[in-house]
């Protein structure tokens, strides 16, 4: 057989495996793709979902819940408690883990006001949609005038980031479009793409 004709049969053929082998994975992406079912969440769903199981719907906890200065009920409540010192830091570190594996999770952060009033912070990382759900609270703030500021407000946000620098402290950050660099950090928050959890510093 001439070389040349042989040689073109061995390149075709190694060209037919490679594309079948190409075709069988992209099949499999195709039906895991039909299997990851998105669904878009509301109070209820996030709720009932077992990512927050253990916890009171947000809607359902008491005006007074927590009233104790030194946190006590939130803390047996299993929250991530943030003032003078931080309690339950694991809740923490295990919700930052399960989002790095993209893992659905949920966390609720109880934080207080200059005047010492609570307000409440749950998030809900969905895991097949690699969005973060944010449930705020601030029903219990007197500072705050407006009554429809002061209902509890649903937003989603794309990305996360633990340690955000802006105006020379770190911040907890939600946060939507490009990555966060020092030039893109201040028109984030005047859009509002921008989400303050908490002080890390």
């Amino acid at each position: 057989m001439n070389k040349n004709i042989k040689a073109f049969l061995i390149i075709l053929l190694i060209g037919i495996i490679v594309a079948g082998i190409m075709w069988g994975i992209a099949v499999k992406v195709c039906k895991g793709n039909k299997n990851k079912q998105i669904v878009e969440y509301d109070l209820d769903k996030i709720y009932s979902s077992k990512a927050a199981s253990g916890y009171t719907d947000i809607r359902d906890l008491r005006e007074d819940y927590d009233m104790d200065y030194n946190y006590g009920e939130a803390q047996k409540d299993g929250c991530l408690v943030v003032g003078a010192m931080v309690h339950n830091e694991d809740t923490l570190t295990s919700f930052i883990a399960d989002y790095t594996n993209k893992e659905t999770a949920f966390i609720r952060i109880v934080q207080r006001n200059a005047k010492s009033e609570v307000y409440i912070i749950d998030l809900f990382y969905d895991s097949n949609a690699d969005v973060i759900y944010c449930i705020t609270d601030k029903t219990r703030d007197s500072s705050i005038q407006d009554e429809e500021q002061k209902k509890i407000k649903l937003e989603k946000f794309e990305h996360m980031a633990e340690y955000a620098v802006y105006k020379n402290n770190e911040y907890w950050v939600l946060y939507n479009g490009d990555s966060l660099d020092y030039e893109n950090i201040e028109s984030k928050v005047e859009s509002g793409d921008l989400y303050f959890v908490s002080r890390m510093n």
